[in-house]
């Protein structure tokens, strides 16, 4: 589990297909060809809550000195839970036109976070499989 033979080009490629993903997502909102419902909303909160509650117990059950190695990882992945609990938040609470240009930008947001959360998960679980080695 002590892994420090971790490449950084998994994170890399995560934070720029995040960002790539919330980019699109944004335009495609302002066009109105992306809208985005309450229910998908609570999904993704959801999803936010739950890996929180799965790292912060990963955390506690690991020692720290097997985390030491992945904090980048998991400091990215807290981002995307973080950020995409935030982002939904406000979508859910905020009464904002998701096709003005405010809703476009949180929207995006929300896309990217989200896949910062997926995409750097998967990271983390490759990182701790090992799977950089082969």
């Amino acid at each position: 589990m002590n892994n420090c033979s971790c490449r950084p080009n998994c994170i890399g490629i995560a934070v720029l297909a995040s960002i790539v993903i919330g980019i699109i997502a944004g335009f495609l909102t302002v066009s109105g060809m992306l809208t985005v419902s309450t229910p998908f909303l609570w999904a993704l909160f959801a999803v936010a809550v739950i890996g929180l509650g799965v790292i912060l117990t990963l955390s506690v059950l690991s020692g720290a000195r097997a985390l030491r190695c992945i904090c980048n990882a998991i400091s990215l992945l807290l981002t995307g839970i973080l950020g995409t609990l935030l982002t939904a938040v406000i979508l859910l609470v905020i009464d904002i036109a998701t096709a003005s240009i405010a809703g476009a930008i949180i929207t995006g947001l929300l896309f990217l976070f989200f896949t910062l959360l997926i995409t750097t998960a998967a990271c983390l679980v490759r990182c701790i499989a090992d799977c950089d080695n082969d």
